[in-house]
């Protein structure tokens, strides 16, 4: 550092050119400044302390970083691995099989084909091979190499219900209608099409019914070629003939023969029906020509939930006769209640992973999955 400069009294100052009496000093504005030896001997201090407080510094950041094989090298790698498991254990809908290092599953569908998807997360057991998951039975692919010890733990609840089953009755006659008196044969052509309406008498605790099969009494009239169709349809509030289809079946011309004989089809679709609810038996034709004649009773064919019903226009609408009734027997099934059982069931809630990636114990990664289907398993 330079010390302060001293003129002599008998100088002039380059800026001035008065003299002074006595010695002449710089004022504040003119005065240069400058470091002390002291300052800057603390300032060095200062700044070496600095420099060794970063260094220190950057070495734990260095030393903090996960190395190639240390344990949060090891956790970093494995987490989302073990994340993928959780997310898609937890929407399992079903579980196929189980044990401590594996679990095969099933998810809703994910590729739009309507089926679900079967995943199965697996690990041989044996220290250091790979965990594995295969989508779908495709060829297991490696997600996590150098597994040391996979654990997953199966937190079930028993579920008790009372359930009560349902007892489908074998094939029998639901209702039927036979005459030997007062017959007729109405015939069945493009425009005029008969019917029966009947609502089978069922066992009081019925469920439900279904029709299995049908029988009618039929023979030839017109050419062969001629067809028929025989419909089971729903009733209207007058229980007549609605337009609801729900089964038919063809009857041709050239298998009946010049007699009435019985004639009988089977129906598998008409299923399901309430206790209360009627059906109608409907005949109709393709054509002018006859498709074929009908055996039925003319006059005094009181049937309780039954009566005949005819159309001449293509069932636009229908004449209702209690008096007449076609000979016809409608065979099926009833359903009623079994006696109520005690069911249990397991019901999966929660699964535990403990995975350790690596041979350091400190690396072991543990979670809890909730399963948010709580489907059935096994106990």
């Amino acid at each position: 550092m330079t010390p302060p400069m001293i003129i002599p009294a008998n100088c002039v100052h380059p800026r001035s050119s008065r003299r002074t009496a006595g010695p002449y000093r710089l004022t504040g504005a003119h005065r240069q400044t400058a470091f002390t030896l002291i300052e800057l001997v603390m300032c060095t201090l200062i700044a070496a302390t600095l420099m060794m407080g970063i260094g220190s510094t950057m070495l734990v950041s260095v030393r903090a970083l996960p190395q190639g094989d240390s344990a949060s090298s090891a956790t970093l790698t494995a987490s989302p691995i073990v994340d993928q498991l959780a997310m898609e254990l937890q929407n399992a809908v079903t579980i196929n099989s189980r044990s401590a290092t594996m679990v095969e599953f099933t998810v809703a569908d994910r590729d739009g084909d309507e089926v679900v998807e079967t995943l199965r997360w697996e690990w041989s057991g044996t220290a250091g091979d790979p965990l594995t998951r295969q989508y779908n039975g495709a060829d297991p692919v490696a997600l996590l190499e150098g597994v040391q010890a996979l654990t997953l733990t199966y937190h079930v609840e028993l579920l008790t219900e009372e359930i009560t089953p349902q007892n489908e009755s074998a094939e029998t006659l639901l209702i039927g209608y036979e005459a030997t008196e007062n017959l007729y044969d109405p015939d069945v052509d493009y425009n005029e099409w008969l019917g029966q309406y009947f609502l089978p008498s069922l066992p009081h605790n019925a469920l439900s019914w279904k029709v299995t099969r049908v029988g009618f009494y039929a023979k030839a009239s017109g050419p062969p070629v001629q067809v028929a169709k025989v419909q089971l349809r729903l009733p209207t509030a007058q229980n007549q003939p609605s337009m609801t289809v729900l089964e038919e079946k063809t009857m041709y011309e050239h298998t009946l023969t010049g007699g009435f004989l019985l004639q009988e089809f089977n129906f598998s679709s008409v299923s399901g029906l309430s206790p209360d609810q009627g059906l109608c038996l409907v005949f109709t034709g393709s054509s002018y020509f006859d498709a074929c004649l009908l055996r039925g009773q003319s006059a005094g064919a009181a049937m309780p939930e039954s009566h005949l019903v005819f159309s001449a226009n293509q069932s636009s609408s229908w004449s209702t006769y209690n008096d007449k009734a076609l000979l016809f027997s409608i065979y099926g099934t009833v359903t009623t209640p079994g006696l109520p059982v005690i069911e249990s069931a397991y019901l999966l809630k929660t699964v535990d992973i403990d995975l350790r990636p690596s041979t350091h114990d400190s690396s072991s990664i543990r979670t809890g999955v909730p399963i948010l289907n709580q489907p059935r398993v096994m106990e």
